[in-house]
């Protein structure tokens, strides 16, 4: 266990920054009573937290306490004081937690910084002002609270400019597809993609490959600030809540993967040459995939 003091106040905390990357990739994923996708992340700085996948909204809790030896006569003074290093931690875990988030299958938030660099800074900033729970005041003077925000919108816009986020640009024609073999068109709304118990791990940004590895979907091949501001993709529990959602619209187009792709993190769906092509067709009639109108059913892992 670890103390830090902050003026006149001390927080109690275990772990430290270097461990959370790795917590935020290795817990698993569970579903809610209310079917949202939740990975949970406990264990980190006194406290711990989550990321609804379904909700895209990360939310970290601290503790905070005041200093043993101060404000004994003053129980205000103590109370405001375990608040605030209670608010101090929960946005350091908030921080820790983001840093684990998955954007790619290569990729997790904290490797698109340099501690200190303007990326670390925008980011600093953007978490600086979390949303904050009401306080739960515990018996023994200890205080609780959470902290949140939301994962899409200015999240992805700030890493999105990090030199690892760069690479070759592909242009969707380059798909292997000649015009015979391109499904008659269909007004479809949305894609549906079920991961057959692939057990798909959900990131920030997603892709869809064919057998031969050409990206049907993917941060090259999408409008990029449509889908910095609704999300690359949404990711549901069921079958159900998928055809509810916004971006699947009334007449989704619904597959299956075959498999899944990524090294470390699994976070690719890989199609058969059939379901490439309906997806290729659609895109080209309606840009439902250019606009991110894309939702992923994960089975239970």
């Amino acid at each position: 266990m670890k103390k830090l003091f902050l003026g006149v106040c001390w927080i109690v905390f275990g772990g430290s920054i270097a461990l959370i990357s790795s917590y935020a990739f290795a817990e698993e994923i569970r579903f809610d009573n209310n079917g949202n996708v939740i990975q949970s992340v406990p264990g980190i700085m006194n406290g711990g937290g989550s990321i609804n996948w379904s909700g895209k909204v990360v939310s970290a809790y601290g503790f905070g306490a005041a200093h043993p030896d101060k404000f004994k006569n003053d129980p205000g003074l103590r109370k405001n004081n375990a608040l605030v290093a209670a608010q101090v931690v929960a946005k350091r875990n908030l921080l820790s937690i983001v840093d684990g988030v998955s954007i790619n299958s290569k990729t997790l938030v904290k490797d698109t910084y340099v501690e200190g660099d303007l990326i670390y800074q925008k980011l600093k900033g953007f978490l600086g002002q979390p949303i904050m729970s009401d306080p739960i005041f515990l018996p023994d003077g200890t205080v609780k609270i959470y902290a949140s925000k939301n994962l899409s919108g200015r999240l992805v816009d700030v890493i999105k400019s990090a030199p690892i986020m760069s690479g070759p640009t592909h242009d969707p024609s380059n798909f292997n597809a000649s015009p015979k073999s391109i499904p008659t068109k269909v007004k479809y709304t949305g894609v549906i993609i079920d991961d057959n118990g692939k057990n798909v791990h959900p990131a920030l940004i997603p892709r869809i490959l064919s057998e031969n590895n050409e990206e049907i979907f993917g941060p090259n091949t999408s409008n990029r600030s449509t889908c910095i501001k609704a999300g690359y993709a949404d990711y549901v529990s069921s079958i159900e809540e998928a055809r509810i959602r916004k971006k699947a619209g009334n007449n989704p187009l619904r597959i299956s993967a075959e498999r899944v792709y990524g090294d470390p993190i699994p976070s690719d769906l890989v199609v058969s040459k059939d379901n490439a092509l309906k997806l290729y067709a659609a895109n080209l009639d309606n840009g439902i995939l250019s606009d991110c109108k894309l939702v992923i059913v994960l089975s239970k892992h």
